[in-house]
């Protein structure tokens, strides 16, 4: 998500663009740290609208929200389980996220796919890995047990409010996502100059 201080003065994308075009290298935004998806969200959502941004990396999600909050930081590119306690609260303001669809929990908040940037979809996601030459059985278990489990309703009312949506990828598909992640942000990472720490 994008999100910004309630004191900042643009109600929606669009007028955060045309603030942010107004005053190109003095708005500054967090993100969870070099080379987090945050940070590569948002360096891509620099690239398409030419706004100029400076990136101030923290040490964790939590840490440049609690600055979003206290005003240090106007703007934070971030994750929505990091973000949803002080946007619901009213001390932060989601602008758009990026997943494909909206957030049953946030409805209000647009997709950046909705609001004209189609290619601006992205979205956190955690899996399981183990060594090199694990035997396929125990890979084609493992997985078929973690998707039997994220399956369950009482598990997926659980991770509904953090805004999570388990997959339901067998290990050849799930393969080809990583791959084609790591062909599709590539060229984000060049263009920026993204390192990790």
């Amino acid at each position: 998500m994008l999100v910004v201080n309630p004191g900042l003065p643009a109600r929606d994308l669009k007028e955060f663009i045309a603030l942010a075009s107004s005053q190109p290298g003095k708005l500054s935004y967090g993100s969870p740290g070099n080379g987090t998806q945050g940070h590569l969200i948002a360096e891509h959502f620099k690239q398409i609208t030419g706004i100029d941004m400076v990136h101030v990396p923290y040490k964790g999600a939590s840490l440049a929200v609690a600055d979003l909050i206290a005003g240090h930081l106007l703007v934070t590119s971030t994750t929505l389980t990091t973000a949803a306690t002080q946007i619901k609260a009213g001390r932060a303001r989601a602008l758009a996220v990026s997943s494909i669809s909206r957030v049953p929990d946030f409805p209000d908040v647009p997709t950046f796919a909705e609001l004209g940037y189609p290619n601006l979809t992205a979205s956190i996601w955690f899996s399981l890995s183990g060594p090199p030459g694990m035997p396929p059985e125990i890979v084609n278990r493992l997985n078929a047990e973690v998707r039997r489990a994220l399956r369950l309703p009482d598990v997926r009312e659980r991770l509904r409010p953090e805004g999570i949506e388990p997959g339901d990828l067998d290990p050849q598909a799930f393969t080809a996502f990583v791959a084609a992640e790591l062909k599709r942000w590539e060229p984000v990472v060049r263009a920026s100059g993204a390192r990790t720490d």
